[in-house]
């Protein structure tokens, strides 16, 4: 690796200057691309077809395009301006999810949402796909791509670089494919390891709300089939019975302002909750709203809280400050009998089993009713302290464990963007 001896400016101000030899030029002069189409939704028959038609969709998580979720027929193919693209072609999603890359395994057709770059003679569309990563990172926070390259025109009037020589361009479409599948495969070994970390974590959980700390202990049949046994000496209890408030709240009107601005009691949705104790919410509510919506109230802290339905179900929470709740929040009060901290993780090591118990298609939906009829494990008061002290201890060591991980991951992906960035940008020379 080394260092081009000359260069010469871009004409792009977030590149600067790149080697001499290198040309800089518009995405329609350096190669053809096309457009796709949709055929008539009001035609579902179109969809019933042979021909491989490609959405945004397909290309999540893909490199190659073998096959498709939906495919077209002929008749769909001569009604609409879907045009064939061939084999090798590399696609790009500039509308909606802009920046999902992925080439043609096949001949295929695209929706309209895709540019699909042909293979080129001038332009290795291997070096292109590097390319187009990098301008998409360096321009995601301006009006070059989303919402300005938003069709065949703007997209083919966007500036690239590349070496005027074919071999050049191979050789560092060579050196990244190398270098980034080697990081590649690292981060997903991480990944892989936090996922099982995970794994660890829920196992840990679940055995110490439902088995307990002594693995001695003598067991008896709980009579709920997916708990199985439990200590001889626990109780089994239904959580109405020993948690009087389970309630939920309201949203106020939305855009009201008398409801909303300069509100000073927190509310929180479920998108707040972070399955751990709650500090702050994104939103406030006025005493207006209070005073209008009886069952928007405000809960002491140290209340529980769980995500009835969405894609948060399940979530939890633990407040530290007083707060009333949307409708899809329910609010688990404060108990006598059950510790806050091991309830909280109750419901956290069984809470697959909890949303298996949701109802609904298109929005599962647990509701208050399932949630107070859970029959729930419950140890003497020493001893749930005892397990919730012991998985804080436990869940801490692993939570460090993942963030450690993550942040190495994180560290992976900066040094793959500068790879693809220098190699792609004639900062460095990879021959």
């Amino acid at each position: 690796m080394s260092i081009y001896p000359t260069h010469k400016p871009s004409g792009i101000e977030w590149l600067g200057d790149i080697p001499e030899h290198w040309i800089s030029t518009r995405v329609k002069n350096a190669l053809v691309f096309d457009i796709g189409g949709t055929p008539s939704r009001n035609k579902m028959e179109y969809f019933d077809g042979d021909n491989l038609w490609v959405s945004i969709a397909d290309l999540n998580n893909q490199d190659l395009i073998t096959d498709t979720n939906e495919k077209i027929t002929d008749e769909a193919i001569e009604d609409s301006n879907c045009k064939l693209i061939p084999k090798d072609s590399l696609l790009f999603s500039f509308k909606l999810s802009v920046g999902h890359l992925a080439f043609a395994g096949s001949n295929l057709y695209t929706n309209e949402a895709i540019a699909a770059f042909r293979p080129s003679n001038r332009l290795n569309v291997r070096f292109l796909k590097y390319l187009l990563q990098i301008e998409f990172e360096s321009n995601a926070n301006t009006n070059i791509y989303g919402a300005y390259l938003f069709n065949k025109e703007t997209l083919g009037a966007a500036k690239i670089v590349f070496p005027d020589d074919s071999k050049e361009q191979t050789a560092i479409a060579n050196y990244l494919d190398d270098k980034t599948s080697k990081l590649d495969q690292l981060i997903s070994n991480k990944k892989a390891q936090i996922e099982k970390l995970k794994e660890v974590r829920q196992i840990e959980i679940n055995t110490a709300v439902t088995k307990g700390l002594d693995p001695n202990v003598k067991l008896k049949p709980s009579g709920v089939e997916w708990l199985g046994e439990i200590p001889e000496h626990w109780e089994l209890w239904k959580l109405s019975s020993k948690f009087k408030d389970i309630s939920s709240g309201t949203t106020p009107q939305a855009g009201s302002d008398r409801f909303y601005e300069k509100g000073k009691y927190p509310w929180i949705n479920t998108g707040d909750l972070n399955d751990s104790f709650l500090h702050a919410c994104k939103r406030k509510v006025t005493q207006t709203a209070l005073d209008e919506h009886s069952v928007l109230k405000l809960h002491p802290p140290g209340v529980l809280i769980m995500a009835m339905y969405g894609a948060t179900i399940g979530k939890l929470g633990i407040t530290s400050f007083k707060a009333c709740c949307n409708q899809a929040c329910c609010v688990i009060g404060q108990s006598k009998s059950i510790d806050t901290k091991y309830l909280f993780y109750w419901l956290m090591g069984n809470r697959i089993e909890i949303v298996n118990r949701a109802y609904g298609g298109g929005q599962p939906n647990i509701s208050q009713d399932v949630i107070k009829r859970l029959r729930i494990t419950c140890p003497p008061s020493n001893e749930q302290t005892a397990i919730a002290n012991y998985l804080d201890e436990k869940t801490t060591k692993l939570d460090q464990l993942v963030s450690n991980l993550e942040n190495q991951i994180e560290q992976l992906q900066e040094v793959r963007k500068i790879e693809i960035y220098n190699a792609v940008t004639g900062k460095i020379k990879t021959d």
